[in-house]
């Protein structure tokens, strides 16, 4: 049988979602490449300077969470577009910071933004085709959404040569203006699903901490001289999962990750695509 062709419709809607989470995938590794210039810059040492990226990664896996029940309650396009203009007006700030310690806070707020537009890029995504389409329309979308982290490096070291480091940060302004108007003029309305949903705060909180301590365990050490830091956060972030578990599994479907997702076949998939 022949299958049914993606409308051009649904591709061209796909990649304005994709132009907007652009400036995102860029910047989880466009500035990783400039932490000693800013150390220079800012004249602090290169332990201060690593939270800039270390901040955004933590910001980002802390905001995961809240996405989903975001995208229950509330239109998707606005959560999408609204967690975009978060991410950009972060950026002009991030570009106008004055010390260190301002810049970590902006890059905190760009991070939080990143983390609730990627998983509701997925969401949208899933919801524009049937289940037997979404395969053809994630691989027409994902070369760019891959193409981002790797260009990322290659784009911050030219601006580095030749332009002035805040503008790492306002590179992302001229792309995503350009996709929050195609958005505002291509994207439909994605209804709530579940406009009830209550947030389940001790869900939240435990995959926060789990997210957010193995990656700041993993960051402390290996940029630590003393790795005792690091390998504890780890720990209680492995501990933290645990107690996740236990509870998506007393809650049933009504937990943040549904205890199906724990599931033998499920985790056997999941282990055997990381291969």
């Amino acid at each position: 049988m022949k299958e049914e062709k993606i409308p051009t419709r649904v591709i061209v809607i796909a990649l304005v979602c994709v132009l907007g989470a652009l400036p995102p995938m860029l910047d989880s590794t466009i500035v990783n490449i400039a932490i000693n210039n800013l150390a220079k810059n800012f004249a602090t040492s290169f332990a201060v300077t690593q939270w800039v990226v270390t901040g955004y990664m933590l910001a980002m896996a802390i905001a995961v969470p809240f996405s989903g029940w975001l995208i229950q309650k509330f239109d998707g396009k606005k959560i999408f577009m609204g967690s975009l203009a978060l991410f950009l007006f972060s950026s002009l700030l991030s570009g106008l910071s004055w010390n260190i310690q301002s810049l970590i806070i902006f890059r905190i707020f760009q991070g939080f933004a990143s983390g609730l537009m990627i998983p509701t890029l997925t969401t949208l995504l899933v919801q524009l085709v049937e289940s037997n389409q979404l395969g053809r329309l994630m691989s027409i979308v994902s070369i760019p959404i891959i193409l981002g982290p790797i260009v990322g490096p290659i784009i911050g070291g030219l601006i580095l040569q030749y332009q002035d480091w805040r503008w790492l940060f306002f590179v992302n302004l001229p792309i995503g203006i350009i996709a929050l108007l195609l958005m505002q003029w291509k994207l439909p309305v994605f209804e709530a699903t579940n406009k009830s949903a209550k947030l389940d705060w001790l869900g939240i909180l435990l995959l926060a901490l789990v997210s957010g301590l193995c990656i700041y365990g993993v960051t402390e050490v290996v940029t630590s001289e003393s790795q005792t830091i690091g390998l504890l956060a780890i720990i209680t972030g492995v501990v933290a999962a645990i107690a996740y578990v236990i509870y998506a599994w007393r809650k049933k479907d009504r937990a943040l990750i549904p205890r199906a997702c724990f599931s033998r076949e499920i985790l056997l998939l999941r282990f055997s695509c990381c291969f």
